[in-house]
């Protein structure tokens, strides 16, 4: 009986799977999913409880292949802070690349930017209170109150060029859909992190100097 149930909810998230990759976000229903998988709208509401329900499930399925938000802050304590940067960086591009190839998060990321309510990431709030508690932490190794503030605007940024790079948009005559047009923005994206890198030392130069006995 089990396996039946679990053969049947992955039927049904494939079906969401389907409409959200041929037809968009925006069309998934309880009733569209339910002729796509062909079930009735009373099993899907019995397993999942409603659409909202429904695209929880599919979403925390799908995040739990590709997301990377783990950092080993014990790791960075060793490290210095070029080295610390450099890794916030790449770990920054690589979840950036994944989502670039990844069509049904796109789907996400565009209803977030839009404000659509009906179809926002079901677990945003989740999401970014772990965000929170990375960002926190890397900030503290740091010794700087600014992690929040600077990791809004990559991030902000970032999720809108991915936008732009679904839409085949570009940006000052970068073509944002060609991995041309996203190396040049990847390269932007570690002169930023170069740039805050030598702000940090720096402050932290000043800081090991005003310890110093006279």
């Amino acid at each position: 009986m089990q396996r039946d149930r679990t053969q049947t909810e992955q039927r049904i998230l494939n079906a969401v799977d389907h409409i959200i990759t041929h037809s968009g976000l925006e069309q998934v229903g309880i009733n569209r999913v339910s002729r796509q998988a062909g079930v009735t709208k009373i099993l899907i509401y019995r397993y999942f409880g409603g659409l909202d329900g429904l695209l929880q499930a599919y979403y925390k399925r799908r995040c739990l292949s590709r997301t990377d938000l783990t950092v080993n802050i014990d790791d960075l304590r060793e490290k210095s802070i070029a080295e610390i940067m450099t890794i916030l960086c790449e770990v920054t591009l690589r979840e950036y690349r994944r989502l670039r190839q990844d069509v049904q998060m796109q789907q996400f990321l565009k209803a977030n930017l839009m404000g659509n309510d009906s179809f926002i990431n079901p677990l945003i709030h989740e999401r970014e209170g772990q965000l929170r508690k990375l960002i926190d932490s890397v900030s503290d190794v740091l010794n700087s109150k600014t992690g929040r503030s600077f990791s809004a605007i990559i991030i902000s940024a970032m999720s809108f060029l991915t936008f732009m790079s679904q839409q085949k948009r570009s940006m000052l005559d970068i073509e944002l859909s060609t991995d041309e047009g996203w190396a040049q923005i990847e390269e932007g994206v570690r002169n930023i992190y170069r740039g805050a890198t030598l702000l940090l030392e720096e402050r932290q130069r000043l800081a090991n100097a005003a310890k110093k006995p006279a």
